[in-house]
This record gives C-alpha cells, structure tokens and sequence, in this order.
C-alpha cells in the first residue's frame, strides 16, 4: 500500500470563504479575555484595529472580540 501526502493546496475546490460580516466603524466590542470595551477602527477580517482611551490603536484577533453594539454617524445606538 502506498501513501501519498496531501496539501490544502491539492483539492480541487478549495476556496476560502469569509464566514463574519464586516464590522463598522464606531462599533462597540468587548475583549473576551479582559471584558474591556473597544471601539472599532477598522475590520481587516480576522485582524481588527481598536481604539482603546488609554492606550489608542491597538490590533486585535476578531477571535477574541465580541460585538456589542454599532454606532451611526450621529452617535445613535443600534443594537
């Protein structure tokens, strides 16, 4: 019996897919690991930049973010 070893790259359909929707700007996520509350610069996918009052821009894994609530432009609440 012989094996062969396989790659991702080996299938045929493998594709990647976004399985998330983009958060908006102003959006309001808490920290999973430190519960502290964030508000998203921008969604790169998996990175997110986050604005923090004590520290300014900071990058974070989306794994670790919860969504809260979204901001319009008049800084209404939706959520």
């Amino acid at each position: 019996m012989q094996y062969t070893q396989l790659t991702l790259f080996d299938y045929e359909n493998s594709q990647v897919e976004n399985n998330h929707e983009k958060w908006a700007d102003g959006t309001i996520v808490k920290n999973i690991c430190n519960n502290k509350e964030y508000t998203v610069k921008n969604d790169e996918g998996n990175i997110i930049e986050v604005f923090d009052k004590d520290k300014g821009y900071l990058i974070m894994a989306r794994s670790d973010l919860e969504y809260l609530e979204e901001k319009n432009m008049t800084g209404v609440l939706f959520g």
